[in-house]
């Protein structure tokens, strides 16, 4: 009897551009040794696709999701507010695309205090400050496809 693994190999590089930047990129492999996720540390991605004989069937490249830009918010102290924002991938499914918030300020708004929902290309967040506080926070609004992400941010300020 025959048994397979199949492995993930992963495989880490360092270029050097022009421009004195490095750029590191890890390669993901099948069992068979063939590239299936190319991630580069710019956020670039690429997913390789291949038939039962082995052959190249197919080949995306993309940047990562992105957050279209959320304005900065002003509220009184005691409220709550409800930010709704788009999403945006060019390749991959958005239902595929998760999403985070934090703040810059948890002594206005903790962690608690930021409630997302929605999976499609629009999103829901609803914001609660602590009671009885007010400042300014910068909220920061995290997509991952699960390999690479991206950050959008806006201002709170509770008056």
């Amino acid at each position: 009897m025959k048994i397979v693994l199949s492995l993930l190999v992963l495989f880490f590089a360092t270029i050097t551009a022009d421009s004195a930047e490095q750029i590191t990129v890890e390669f993901q492999r099948d069992s068979l040794n063939r590239a299936t996720n190319v991630i580069y540390s710019t956020g670039f991605r690429a997913i390789y696709e291949y038939d039962a004989s082995g052959n190249l069937t197919g080949k995306k490249e993309f940047w990562p999701a992105k957050i279209l830009p959320v304005k900065d918010i002003r509220i009184l102290k005691g409220q709550n507010v409800e930010v709704t924002f788009q999403v945006r991938h060019e390749v991959l499914p958005i239902s595929d695309i998760t999403v985070k918030a934090t703040t810059s300020n948890p002594e206005l708004v903790d962690l608690e205090g930021l409630v997302l929902s929605g999976n499609g290309d629009s999103r829901k967040l609803v914001i609660t400050p602590k009671t009885g506080h007010v400042g300014n926070t910068y909220i920061y609004l995290i997509t991952s496809d699960g390999y690479v992400g991206s950050t959008n941010s806006f201002q709170l300020m509770v008056r």
